[in-house]
């Protein structure tokens, strides 16, 4: 594979003819006979392979100036795990002010260019223990919004390339590489649907009066996965918390303007969830769990149309 200054130098192989269910190592060689560290992936079950188990971890939000990667490295030492799953914001764009803990000097700034976008990803690549966590396991992402700048910035699509360059992330649709939400089957055991509320919100409407969070593309493939799987479990991975998180009757401190969390979250498109998890249920779809990132907490929650 060729490697040059419009890919940042990165090198990003997707590689073909593997077995499958299978633990491979490689490492890059350069032309001066130079060898990278060695690497080592995991490749899924076939399909209907009657396999009854799965393990892997799930992360988000993993900002390096608020604290250390110990968890990665306790993922790295893991070597039963099939995948890492990262919900979003594997870097973040600036600097909590509320959990400085490990600051360079000088203080960072928020990327505004392409370059500065690399220079953030270079930066959490010198952290040893992301490194390893990333050497050790195949990873499946998603971004979110530290990710990537506002959806109107015009920096959004250089940002996006530079998450393709760093982060390792099969394209799927190359003449729109802003689509990220894909499709990974493990066996008669698991479908994982990885979706992308992030650049997909509020670009259709689900009726006249509701907006949707997917767009219509995306929500019209993922509920024509759920309903043609067969797999045991249908996991869904996402960016933001899909159960209600209300905060009525809250002091008027508390964030959300005393209805819920965030608006921004699928608190703020009740229609499409509803009619999600509507779709879910009349079609009698067994086992789907919905994974998420964002919310710096740990929740376990049943999903229903009418929660109150």
């Amino acid at each position: 594979v060729a490697v040059n200054s419009s890919r940042d130098w990165t090198a990003n192989v997707d590689a073909g003819n593997l077995n499958p269910n299978r633990i491979y190592y490689f490492r890059f060689k350069d032309t001066l006979g130079n060898y990278s560290i060695v690497g080592r992936t995991r490749t899924a079950p076939p399909l209907g392979d009657a396999n009854t188990h799965a393990r892997f971890a799930t992360v988000s939000c993993s900002s390096i100036y608020s604290g250390f990667f110990n968890a990665y490295r306790r993922i790295s030492e893991k070597t039963d795990l099939d995948f890492v799953m990262h919900l979003g914001d594997y870097i973040y764009d600036f600097v909590d002010a509320d959990e400085e803990i490990r600051v360079p000097s000088p203080y960072p700034s928020e990327p505004t260019t392409v370059q500065a976008w690399r220079d953030r990803h270079a930066y959490y690549l010198m952290d040893p223990d992301l490194r390893e966590a990333r050497r050790m396991h195949p990873w499946i992402s998603i971004w979110d919004n530290h990710d990537l700048p506002n959806m109107t910035d015009a920096n959004l699509f250089g940002a996006m390339k530079t998450f393709y360059e760093y982060v390792p992330t099969r394209i799927t649709n190359n003449s729109d590489t802003t689509q990220i939400f894909r499709h990974y089957s493990y066996g008669s055991l698991m479908d994982i649907m990885m979706i992308d509320i992030l650049t997909r919100r509020n670009i259709d409407s689900i009726s006249p009066n509701n907006v949707g969070i997917l767009g219509n593309m995306q929500y019209n493939w993922l509920k024509t996965k759920l309903i043609n799987s067969t797999a045991k479990w249908k996991i869904v991975g996402n960016q933001k918390m899909v159960c209600d998180w209300s905060v009525i009757g809250l002091p008027s401190w508390f964030p959300g303007n005393g209805t819920v969390i965030t608006a921004s979250s699928w608190d703020g498109f009740n229609a499409n969830r509803d009619d999600l998890l509507n779709y879910i249920k009349n079609n009698n779809i067994d086992n789907v769990l919905f994974l998420s990132g964002d919310s710096h907490v740990t929740m376990v929650a049943d999903l229903s149309p009418d929660p109150n």
